[in-house]
């Protein structure tokens, strides 16, 4: 059955390799398409319609490589939720906003001159792509409406408003570390106190959002709101003072750190990079409490949660998510 199983996941794993590969290359020839026929039709070596097949074309190939995406990164998190049951490793459990996710969820929007916009990567999909070989993300609570094919690395437990909390508590003594991601949220300050109630405050990491590094001035793109998560920062901080926390001001690289009681930073490691994936990897790798003594491996940390009756939530088509066992 192992066997199996191990074949499996292999054969889901190349599929959204392969389907990964085919997204990326679509994008590309769409716009070479589009550029090529808009100058044959300027050099008049080509008839006018062919400058007006090329222009609709162009839109679709772009939705085909969205959709393939969509795919790839379903077979990818049904890939992730399949090896998951026999990862060795503690996972990471990250904290975050369940009813106002801005500062996880919503990364700066690039427009291109007002009419048009291309969707920014969510910081769930940039911890857990960093965290990747360190350990899995495991993140308590449904994604959003179709951002979960967003972060296929992470795994979503889906749970219930009356198991939620001691689904956490199977999680956070479980974990490596639990990093937190603060945001308007009455839930995630009651887990950061069950936390330190729990004896496991040397496991918190607070993660500050790093800004998105704004296009070349030579591409159409524009940041449509370049201040955008220093201004969410300053609110939760404001927020945050309320329960007696202290919250360092808003750094554009952002940064991870390990947090004093009242969540000021002990010891930080500035992203620098801004939204690099190695700089955060670098961070948590200088950051991480050993991976030995208060902690459980990720399968046995899926079987507590199964006999709590959370599920793990894994992807399954272009953009749906269905529960597995």
């Amino acid at each position: 059955m192992s066997a199996e199983s191990d074949l499996r996941h292999e054969a889901l794993r190349r599929r959204a390799q392969r389907l990964t590969r085919t997204s990326k290359i679509l994008t590309p020839a769409g716009f070479a398409l589009w550029l090529g026929g808009v100058v044959l039709v300027f050099a008049r070596a080509s008839p006018w319609w062919v400058g007006i097949a090329d222009f609709f074309a162009l839109p679709l190939i772009l939705f085909l490589a969205g959709l393939v995406e969509k795919r790839a990164n379903g077979l990818r998190a049904a890939y992730v939720a399949g090896v998951a049951r026999q990862d060795p490793r503690p996972p990471l459990l990250v904290l975050r906003s369940f009813s106002q996710p801005v500062l996880t969820e919503a990364r700066p929007i690039d427009h291109i001159r007002g009419f048009a916009k291309k969707r920014g990567t969510t910081l769930l999909w940039q911890l857990s792509e960093a965290a990747a070989p360190i350990a899995r993300l495991l993140a308590i609570g449904e994604p959003p409406a179709r951002q979960g094919l967003l972060a296929p690395e992470t795994l979503f437990i889906a749970t219930t408003d009356e198991t939620w909390f001691e689904v956490f508590r199977v999680a956070a003594r479980a974990c490596r570390a639990a990093v937190a991601i603060p945001d308007i949220s009455g839930g995630v300050a009651r887990e950061i106190r069950a936390i330190r109630q729990l004896g496991l405050a040397d496991k918190l990491l607070i993660l500050m959002p790093p800004s998105e590094t704004p296009p070349p001035s030579w591409t159409p793109f524009r940041t449509r709101d370049p201040e955008a998560l220093a201004a969410r920062w300053s609110i939760v901080q404001e927020e945050w003072k309320k329960e007696g926390y202290q919250l360092p001001a808003y750094d554009e690289a952002g940064m991870l750190y390990r947090a004093a009681p009242d969540l000021s930073a002990s010891e930080a490691v500035g992203l620098e990079r801004f939204a690099s994936i190695p700089a955060i990897r670098e961070a948590l790798d200088r950051l991480l409490p050993p991976a030995t003594g208060n902690c459980a491996s990720l399968a046995a940390t899926l079987e507590d949660l199964d006999r709590l009756g959370a599920h793990v939530l894994s992807g399954r088509g272009a953009g749906e998510f269905a529960r597995s066992r």
